[in-house]
């Protein structure tokens, strides 16, 4: 079955090598080639990382063939078919410098490479599903992200599903898949918020972006392709969860060209702010739709509606408390948007204008839910403002705007000689 599964993966990988023109007419070497894509992205978790796994190659490949290498790997191939350590010399510039080498095949070893633990190659042919599994390496760091995330959505959306988030049994039966892809998501927008990251000092960003490139800077072409082989393996890919990543990486996008836009002075545009605030609760999007796959129900139009719109609400409300934090890290901010396009006097207003509008199909949607989960909804907003640390008597919180900051590079600055 291992075996199976592995000539799958390969044979997806010379398909792609058709595609894009890169196959040759002798079948051996686009079988190499097919091995070299499945170890390219089992090593690097990343275009980016991916790019420099290439360089490293390239670099290296000269000095293999002016070595004597290839001949002592010939000799030792013909002569037990295989490779140890036994069968070679170790030559000045050829040492392993990443940590103790063993003959073992299941040794693990320090890749200086890639600077992480990863397994032999051995080990990858054996792993079971190899391909989706070390291509969708996430980080701690990533999962811690995600905790708080997950917690709110399991306390928030499980009622919509007849679900329990006090009930472990509920939490977790799905929990796996839910912190996979949360996570995954998670490491994907800390990768695309370090383009954001402004260089000391300056007004600009650490690397230039081209805002007409379809997706955001560093992040490929698709940095789903991972996830969608998880979903599809699991027969839980539809259409529409398609469509949600899709938009997960217009947002990315949208944020890349706004953020650069306010670092260099350039206009934003009202209307790409208030598309980018729209798209930027993809993954909780994600996660119901998954909830819907898992349970094996088809959505309901109207609770995800309303939910969508809540989600607005919640993205605004969390803008304004991180809104000084955003501005630092240079990313998406509804406020500071606000404040480069109209300007400090009127962002409030028209932000203002716009909640109230927002609240208004908020309340309209809400009023038709089921009794009990409008009940039980209303009650979780309670918790959640309490939870926050606000004494507001309404059920949604009060809104808040923080002093407004007009010179975000001098704040910046000040900030950084604080810290």
């Amino acid at each position: 079955m291992e075996a199976l599964e592995r000539l799958e993966v390969v044979h997806v990988h010379l398909q792609l090598l058709h595609t894009h023109g890169i196959a040759t007419s002798h079948d051996p070497s686009n079988r190499f080639l097919a091995d070299f894509l499945l170890l390219l992205g089992e090593s690097g978790k990343s275009y980016v990382e991916m790019q420099r796994l290439c360089e490293v190659l390239l670099d290296a490949v000269p000095k293999m063939k002016g070595s004597s290498l290839f001949d002592e790997m010939a000799r030792a191939t013909s002569s037990e078919d295989k490779l140890t350590m036994e069968n070679f010399t170790l030559h000045k510039g050829l040492n392993h410098r990443g940590g103790h080498v063993r003959a073992d095949s299941v040794t693990l070893q320090m890749s200086e490479v890639v600077g992480e633990e990863v397994l032999t190659t051995q080990q990858r042919r054996s792993a079971p599903c190899e391909r989706s599994v070390l291509s969708c390496m996430i980080s701690f760091n990533s999962m811690e992200r995600a905790r708080s995330t997950l917690e709110d959505f399991c306390r928030s959306y499980f009622m919509f599903h007849g679900m329990d988030a006090q009930n472990p049994t509920h939490i977790f039966r799905y929990l796996p898949l839910l912190v996979f892809v949360e996570s995954f998501i998670y490491q994907l927008d800390e990768e695309n918020e370090d383009q954001l990251c402004l260089s000391e000092g300056t007004g600009g960003s650490n690397r230039s972006h081209d805002v007409s490139s379809e997706f955001a800077y560093g992040l490929g072409k698709d940095p789903f392709t991972g996830m969608r082989s998880i979903l599809q393996q699991q027969d839980l890919l539809t259409e529409r969860i398609d469509n949600e990543l899709k938009d997960g990486l217009k947002y990315w996008c949208l944020e890349q060209s706004l953020c650069t836009a306010l670092s260099t002075g350039k206009e934003v545009k009202p209307e790409d702010v208030l598309r980018a605030l729209r798209l930027k609760s993809f993954d909780y999007r994600i996660l119901n739709l998954l909830l819907y796959g898992l349970l094996h129900e088809p959505v309901n139009e109207a609770h995800f509606e309303f939910l969508s719109v809540s989600e607005l609400l919640v993205e605004i409300s969390d803008d304004l408390f991180d809104y000084e934090e955003d501005v630092v890290k240079n990313t998406f901010n509804v406020l500071r948007m606000f404040v480069h396009t109209y300007g400090s006097n009127d962002a409030p207003i028209k932000l203002a204008q716009f909640i109230s509008k927002i609240e208004d199909e908020y309340q309209a949607l809400l009023v038709a839910l089921e009794p009990d989960i409008r009940d039980k909804y209303t009650q979780r907003c309670e918790e959640a403002v309490k939870e926050g640390g606000s004494k507001s008597v309404h059920v949604l919180g009060d809104w808040t705007i923080p002093p407004l900051i007009t010179d975000e590079n001098a704040f910046r600055i000040r900030v950084n000689e604080d810290a």
